[in-house]
């Protein structure tokens, strides 16, 4: 029997996140967006929750409640905001990384509470992807030396170490890339200045340089058969992390809309009881439990264990494409205040744009739905 109903241990972590969200990261947004990042209070009290670790094995220290309780966990930190949702988030990436690629060894290493690293995927002017990655790498003695750019690194400069994939043979596509880890001080390892982006201020991104890095043998991430199946096991993770905090974020912007257009006079009624304005309501509903439900089934088929690359791409391009929508009317629906600091809707249409592409293009994960839909 298919049941949408919460079990009472995901309902009571639901209500604690919430809470959390409402108090302090609602409460602390425009703050975290002047000061483009968040305080380590926050950052503390999120790992006290025990938030940092609740989806990954019980073996290497976390809750093993699988990636449908992550993702709701995620919408209700993105509805605090999102920005401050994926700052606050500064081992996820890295740990996803050594569970789908890592050593046994690697994983006791790294995957325990408070571990501290992230993920550099992109490169510039490249289109969003872990498959072409013009960052070398070269076998050097007893270790690796790699040199390369990579871009729009979360949380740069504020981790212990970098998961960085590069090249060793490009002729060799998916069977050539390499992930290795990257501590801070690594000779050679420059992090640039804090990018300066449309949206989500709190969360520092930044371009990491690396001329000549090296690294020992054991930084290998070699705890996968096929680097490609575990990229890709990896990247659903994450789809599905940067999924949730778009419905979040769509979910805000939706009740803020409703909450202002029931007390906003117009003609004498609420602008809500106007055709034009309660249709857009509606449709805002409705698009948030739609992108919903596609994020929860493909969280599901995750959790699984199956091949959930398209469903996992559909619901990343549902849920950006709902979020961009919900929070341009949110601003349709306050007018003339909509475009006003005084509102958070303004903010919310900038970080609508920033995490879609953060998240990487939707033609990016168009050409993956495509190439499922051919093969089946």
């Amino acid at each position: 029997m298919i049941s949408f109903e919460l079990d009472e241990d995901v309902l009571a972590v639901q209500e604690t996140v919430r809470k959390f969200a409402e108090s302090e990261l609602r409460e602390g947004m425009r703050e975290a967006e002047t000061a483009g990042g968040v305080s380590d209070a926050i950052v503390t009290r999120y790992r006290e929750l025990g938030l940092s670790t609740l989806e990954l094995p019980e073996q290497h220290g976390g809750l093993d409640l699988g990636m449908i309780t992550k993702v709701i966990v995620e919408e209700e930190l993105a509805f605090g905001d999102a920005g401050m949702a994926a700052a606050i988030d500064r081992g996820g990436l890295a740990a996803y990384a050594l569970l789908e690629l890592g050593t046994d060894a690697q994983k006791k290493q790294h995957l325990t509470e408070g571990q501290n690293g992230t993920v550099a995927f992109w490169e510039p002017g490249q289109r969003q992807s872990l498959g072409d990655p013009e960052t070398t790498v070269t076998e050097d003695g007893g270790g690796f030396r790699i040199n390369g750019k990579k871009c729009l690194v979360s949380n740069a400069g504020l981790v212990d170490w970098y998961v960085v994939f590069g090249t060793v043979d490009s002729s060799r596509g998916w069977e050539g890339v390499r992930a290795l880890l990257v501590p801070k001080d690594a000779p050679g390892l420059t992090i640039g200045e804090p990018d300066e982006k449309v949206g989500l201020w709190a969360l520092r991104t930044a371009t990491l340089t690396l001329e000549d890095v090296h690294v020992p043998k054991e930084n290998l991430l070699s705890g996968s058969a096929s680097v490609r199946e575990g990229a890709e096991r990896l990247m659903n993770r994450v789809d599905l992390v940067n999924a949730a905090r778009s419905v979040g974020l769509a979910r805000a912007a939706y009740e803020y809309s409703v909450g202002y257009a029931q007390e906003r006079q117009a003609f004498g009624s609420p602008i809500a009881h106007h055709q034009a304005v309660a249709f857009m309501l509606a449709d805002m509903s409705i698009l948030v439990d739609s992108a919903r439900v596609m994020l929860w089934q493909a969280a599901f088929l995750v959790d699984k264990g199956e091949n959930a690359r398209k469903e996992v791409a559909q619901a990343l391009v549902q849920a950006n494409t709902v979020t961009s929508k919900i929070t341009i009317d949110a601003v349709q629906v306050l007018g003339g205040a909509g475009f006003i600091r005084d509102y958070p809707v303004e903010k919310w249409m900038r970080d609508a744009r920033a995490l879609s592409l953060l998240s990487g293009t939707d033609e990016a994960q168009n050409l993956l739905i495509a190439d499922a839909i051919m093969a089946a």
